[in-house]
């Protein structure tokens, strides 16, 4: 199993910029390289002893010394931000309520939704309605509040 100690036989790592780089050259890899290899969702990767890892997870145990027991969140939804003080320990419910906006949202605000037929904005988050308006900075204060009542993180839908 991977160790803390392991790591920072092979890696630095810079808390300021979130950088993992190579100690010592492996596998055809320098001493010196900064890790920036991608998966294929965004995430950056690395092979140590030839079992690849996604990086957030080895800076988790790089910086704290374990192993994190669920997921890592990236607070700013940058998924190569790895900087300590951009990533947190959550569940998956937490975790789901840090997401980007939606990539077919025409109205640029999560939770709101314009509906043609009635001309108005409706407010509706994870599937249960909230309300509706015929204004969209009314539907957004709407929509802004029930996200924060339900606890999602400040950066949802952003």
């Amino acid at each position: 199993m991977l160790t803390q100690d392991r790591l920072k036989e092979l890696f630095t790592y810079n808390e300021n910029t979130g950088d993992l780089t190579r100690k010592v050259t492996a596998g055809g890899r320098k001493a010196g390289q900064v890790i920036d290899s991608k998966n294929q969702k965004g995430y950056l990767r690395v092979k140590v002893d030839r079992v690849e890892y996604k990086v957030h997870r080895v800076i988790w145990l790089y910086v704290y010394g374990i192993h994190p027991k669920d997921q890592i969140d990236h607070i700013n939804q940058i998924k190569d931000d790895n900087r300590i003080s951009n990533l947190r320990e959550v569940d998956n419910k937490t975790n789901c309520m840090n997401k980007p906006l939606q990539k077919n949202n025409t109205t640029g605000v999560a939770g709101v939704t314009w509906r043609e037929r009635d001309k108005c904005y409706y407010v509706v988050i994870n599937s249960k309605y909230y309300g509706v308006s015929k204004s969209l900075e009314q539907a957004t204060l709407l929509a802004s509040k029930m996200y924060k009542k339900l606890g999602y993180h400040e950066n949802h839908g952003r």
